[in-house]
């Protein structure tokens, strides 16, 4: 993260090349997932598109809105990548290798001093505070992971798989609640 440059160049303008290469390089390592442990592709190619999403937007907002300034570039690649080595849905028991190939990956495209860096996003641990970049590919991931929980609650209230510390009845009031509830007014 930095201070504003003297130069700011828009992330809007890095984003059709980064997109093409998600969709040439990137996004067929999550087809696997979704032939095989993952067909309700909750770890899957629209599951990392709509991280990339959330995130672009969080960005945009320190970009404008603060002195704070996110490596974009870093967090893209780092959500990219953020679920690639999975090998089943549930706790997350892979992000180590998900780091590793968004490092390796990184190293073949070009030789970059910052693949260790950009890939050190991925895994959930660490020491605290967090740099911003870390949090964006966090909070991303976290937004977009609420999305197939409460469906699977919907489904099946029954049975508590709520992510990261939630209890059963946390997912089912909020869906009951938005549920039951009239529309705020506008």
């Amino acid at each position: 993260m930095s201070e504003h440059p003297k130069q700011a160049v828009d992330p809007k303008d890095s984003w059709p090349l980064f997109v093409a290469e998600l969709q040439e390089e990137i996004l067929p390592l999550y087809q696997t997932h979704e032939q095989t442990f993952d067909s309700w592709s909750i770890h899957g190619r629209m599951h990392i598109c709509r991280c990339l999403i959330f995130a672009e937007f969080m960005s945009r907002y320190y970009y404008r809105q603060t002195s704070l300034w996110p490596k974009l570039e870093w967090v893209r690649y780092a959500i990219a990548f953020h679920d690639s080595g999975r090998q089943g849905n549930g706790a997350d028991l892979w992000e180590p290798d998900s780091a590793r190939r968004c490092r390796i990956y990184l190293e073949k495209i070009n030789p970059r001093k910052n693949a260790a860096s950009i890939a050190g996003l991925i895994p959930h641990d660490g020491a605290e505070p967090w740099p911003l970049e870390k949090r964006l590919v966090h909070d991303a991931d976290v937004l977009d992971i609420m999305r197939p929980w409460r469906e699977k609650q919907r489904e099946r209230p029954e049975r508590s798989g709520a992510p990261h510390g939630f209890g059963a009845g946390l997912v089912r009031g909020m869906t009951q609640s938005s549920a039951t509830q009239p529309p705020a007014p506008r």
